[in-house]
């Protein structure tokens, strides 16, 4: 680690840890309120950050949204039953609990509330994706016709709603500031043909509605990563078997690291190449 990066935390006489100096280009120490939001801010400026880590908030009223009319409303009790996709528990995807971990001041907190909200979500939402595209086969046409019509009324506030999270709040006011990394169209498109439920020959509207969703999902989910693994790469604390993450949390720190999470956020930025 190069003589502009973290030193050693210091316990003040309280048994308050304190943030390592230069966090800032400062030569003094100040309290732990900087310590995530202070390792981005050394490597791209305070303006940047304060910029981009605020503009991720705007994008919370779209999960919101999501989450109570598409994965409780529309998905949980009309879609699950009407295309007889597997039941699955919310509480086993949307789970809060790194606020917890010991070491994190209250803006950290706050940012690992969110990933935990936003990422969980939109895992859930890839899940039921991939349920109901499987199942896709197996469901007879008149089914899949109600299913359409349910779901064109809330498809284009959905759609509208989606163009400004993933291109304007993402890519444009968080993306950009924060020096984070989004996925292109093309790029989305080649994955979704190497999943077999999801192969473009199938040319049904259901199967268009299917694929339009799931290559959004795909997208956003890239983006809920970068956030992530910038601003919360850690492990969650609930270990259960029916617990379920997204993949890129397996190369998170765990709750005792957050040391060592600090120090490669602060010379990377990033848990993402933590690995490479």
């Amino acid at each position: 680690m190069n003589n502009r990066s973290y030193d050693k935390v210091h316990p003040a006489e309280n048994g308050q840890i304190l943030v390592p100096q230069r966090i800032l280009s400062w030569t003094f120490h100040i309290p732990l309120v900087w310590n995530i939001f202070g390792s981005h801010a050394k490597r791209l400026g305070l303006v940047r950050v304060m910029f981009g880590g605020t503009c991720m908030y705007l994008s919370l009223p779209f999960f919101i949204v999501v989450h109570t009319t598409g994965l409780l409303l529309l998905i949980q009790c009309m879609l699950t039953p009407l295309l007889g996709v597997k039941r699955r528990d919310l509480r086993n995807y949307l789970i809060i609990d790194r606020h917890k971990i010991a070491g994190l001041t209250l803006m950290d907190r706050i940012n690992c509330m969110f990933c935990g909200y936003a990422n969980g979500s939109v895992h859930f939402l890839n899940t039921w994706l991939d349920d109901a595209a499987t199942r896709r086969a197996d469901v007879d046409r008149l089914r899949r016709i109600v299913a359409l019509f349910v779901v064109a009324f809330y498809l284009p506030v959905l759609a509208i709603l989606q163009v400004i999270t993933l291109h304007v709040i993402y890519e444009l006011l968080v993306a950009r500031p924060l020096a984070l990394v989004s996925m292109q169209r093309i790029a989305a498109v080649r994955k979704l043909n190497a999943i077999p439920a999801y192969a473009k020959d199938q040319t049904s509207l259901f199967q268009v509605l299917m694929r339009f969703e799931k290559l959004f999902a795909l997208r956003l989910a890239f983006a809920l990563a970068q956030i992530e693994s910038a601003w919360c790469p850690l492990k969650h604390l609930d270990r259960r078997a029916e617990a379920s993450y997204p993949d890129h949390q397996r190369q998170f720190f765990d709750a005792d690291q957050v040391g060592e999470m600090l120090e490669t956020l602060s010379e990377e930025g990033s848990a993402f190449r933590r690995l490479r």
